[in-house]
């Protein structure tokens, strides 16, 4: 198997991994948690500063800005737990890595191809009984491109996305007011 065709194999099983699951998870936020962040917001604090511990689906603690959060419904007095399906920029951030480093290589691998193409076509012309007949760059070239951009471009998007308005926070942070 060539380096193509197991770059355009990692490539397609990313990309399908990636619409299976998207980029979102499901998490669960403590009741009286969400109550302290709204008395927050009522005692005047930026809705952009609160973050809120949650937990996702592998029950594993993460803190999300309350900013980022969908729109919650008011919690009832019974109720312990709310789900919230939020997007997940961690995911976001490793899935557009994972996108952006395949279509790259796919483009470094084109123009090593174009660089072999024409090293061959100098070589080739220098002797005089030489004739080139490789047309290779014809068919790998498009495949290449187009599958490096297609992987390249949501790869950016989905870097951007993540990097640029997390949703998620890191202790200890002066800046932000934490709620737990």
């Amino acid at each position: 198997m060539s380096l193509t065709n197991r770059l355009l194999t990692v490539g397609l099983a990313a990309v399908s991994v990636m619409a299976s699951g998207g980029c979102s998870e499901e998490y669960l936020l403590r009741a009286d948690h969400l109550a302290l962040a709204r008395n927050e917001i009522a005692a005047g604090a930026p809705p952009e500063r609160l973050v809120v511990a949650a937990k996702d689906s592998t029950s594993r603690e993460t803190l999300l800005r309350y900013s980022r959060l969908p729109e919650m419904p008011l919690v009832s007095g019974d109720q312990t737990v709310v789900k919230v399906r939020s997007k997940d920029s961690r995911a976001q951030r490793i899935a557009g890595t994972t996108l952006f480093t395949i279509g790259l290589a796919h483009l470094v691998a084109l123009a090593g191809h174009g660089l072999g193409f024409l090293a061959s076509a100098r070589s080739c012309s220098a002797t005089p009984g030489c004739i080139n007949e490789d047309f290779s760059l014809l068919i790998s070239g498009p495949v290449l491109g187009s599958i490096g951009l297609s992987l390249l471009v949501p790869g950016i998007a989905l870097m951007s996305t993540g990097y640029g308005s997390p949703r998620d926070a890191q202790p200890g942070r002066s800046d932000l007011i934490y709620i737990k």
